[in-house]
Protein backbone atom coordinates (compact mmCIF):
# COMPACT_ATOMS: atom_id res chain seq x y z
CA UNK A 1 0.00 0.00 0.00
CA UNK A 2 2.93 2.79 1.46
CA UNK A 3 4.63 1.71 -2.20
CA UNK A 4 1.81 2.94 -4.17
CA UNK A 5 1.40 5.28 -2.20
CA UNK A 6 4.61 6.41 -2.68
CA UNK A 7 4.12 6.23 -6.73
CA UNK A 8 0.96 8.23 -6.89
CA UNK A 9 2.64 10.98 -5.10
CA UNK A 10 5.88 10.87 -7.24
CA UNK A 11 3.70 11.15 -10.36
CA UNK A 12 1.76 13.74 -9.17
CA UNK A 13 4.52 16.08 -8.61
CA UNK A 14 5.93 15.17 -11.86
CA UNK A 15 2.76 16.67 -13.42
CA UNK A 16 2.83 19.06 -11.46
CA UNK A 17 6.32 20.34 -12.26
CA UNK A 18 5.02 19.61 -16.21
CA UNK A 19 2.57 21.74 -15.86
CA UNK A 20 4.87 24.82 -13.90
CA UNK A 21 7.33 24.25 -16.90
CA UNK A 22 4.98 24.78 -19.36
CA UNK A 23 2.94 27.53 -17.85
CA UNK A 24 6.14 29.81 -17.28
CA UNK A 25 7.25 28.48 -20.99
CA UNK A 26 3.90 30.00 -22.56
CA UNK A 27 3.97 33.17 -20.23
CA UNK A 28 7.51 33.85 -21.74
CA UNK A 29 6.30 33.98 -24.84
CA UNK A 30 3.39 36.08 -24.90
CA UNK A 31 5.47 38.65 -22.72
CA UNK A 32 7.80 38.34 -25.47
CA UNK A 33 5.23 38.69 -28.53
CA UNK A 34 4.15 42.26 -25.90
CA UNK A 35 7.20 43.54 -26.19
CA UNK A 36 8.18 43.07 -22.57
CA UNK A 37 12.23 42.50 -21.74
CA UNK A 38 13.25 40.01 -20.23
CA UNK A 39 15.62 39.65 -16.81
CA UNK A 40 18.75 38.68 -19.19
CA UNK A 41 18.09 42.52 -20.86
CA UNK A 42 16.95 44.36 -17.51
CA UNK A 43 21.00 43.07 -16.35
CA UNK A 44 22.42 44.18 -19.26
CA UNK A 45 20.44 47.74 -18.80
CA UNK A 46 21.54 47.70 -15.39
CA UNK A 47 25.11 46.94 -16.23
CA UNK A 48 24.93 49.64 -19.31
CA UNK A 49 24.06 52.32 -16.55
CA UNK A 50 26.16 51.40 -14.23
CA UNK A 51 28.73 51.62 -16.57
CA UNK A 52 27.41 55.36 -17.98
CA UNK A 53 27.26 56.50 -14.06
CA UNK A 54 31.12 56.02 -13.86
CA UNK A 55 32.06 57.67 -17.37
CA UNK A 56 29.91 60.65 -15.94
CA UNK A 57 31.41 60.53 -12.36
CA UNK A 58 35.32 60.53 -14.19
CA UNK A 59 33.93 63.47 -16.80
CA UNK A 60 32.65 65.51 -13.98
CA UNK A 61 36.32 64.62 -11.89
CA UNK A 62 37.65 66.63 -15.16
CA UNK A 63 35.90 69.67 -15.22
CA UNK A 64 36.30 70.61 -11.41
CA UNK A 65 40.13 69.52 -11.86
CA UNK A 66 40.08 71.91 -15.11
CA UNK A 67 38.08 74.54 -13.55
CA UNK A 68 40.72 74.39 -10.56
CA UNK A 69 43.75 74.79 -12.98
CA UNK A 70 42.22 78.19 -14.61
CA UNK A 71 41.91 79.41 -11.12
CA UNK A 72 44.96 78.96 -10.12
CA UNK A 73 46.65 80.12 -13.40
CA UNK A 74 44.68 83.02 -12.58
CA UNK A 75 46.04 83.51 -9.21
CA UNK A 76 49.70 83.15 -10.28
CA UNK A 77 49.02 85.90 -13.30
CA UNK A 78 47.34 88.52 -10.76
CA UNK A 79 44.46 90.95 -10.65
CA UNK A 80 44.18 91.19 -14.52
CA UNK A 81 44.54 87.49 -15.15
CA UNK A 82 41.65 86.68 -12.46
CA UNK A 83 39.42 89.22 -14.43
CA UNK A 84 40.26 87.53 -17.61
CA UNK A 85 39.70 84.04 -16.22
CA UNK A 86 36.25 85.29 -14.95
CA UNK A 87 35.16 86.28 -17.94
CA UNK A 88 36.04 83.19 -20.39
CA UNK A 89 33.84 81.33 -17.67
CA UNK A 90 31.60 83.81 -18.12
CA UNK A 91 31.29 83.35 -21.70
CA UNK A 92 31.68 79.36 -21.86
CA UNK A 93 28.55 79.49 -19.28
CA UNK A 94 26.30 81.62 -21.82
CA UNK A 95 27.19 79.10 -24.92
CA UNK A 96 26.22 76.38 -22.61
CA UNK A 97 23.02 77.85 -21.92
CA UNK A 98 22.45 78.45 -25.17
CA UNK A 99 23.04 75.22 -26.88
CA UNK A 100 20.73 73.62 -24.18
CA UNK A 101 16.57 73.23 -26.37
Amino acid sequence: MQARLDTAREQAEETWDNLEALFQSRVQKAMTRLGIPGAEEFQQLAARVTEMRKELTALGRGRRREGATRRQAAAKAGPKGRAAASKSRGRARRKSSRARP
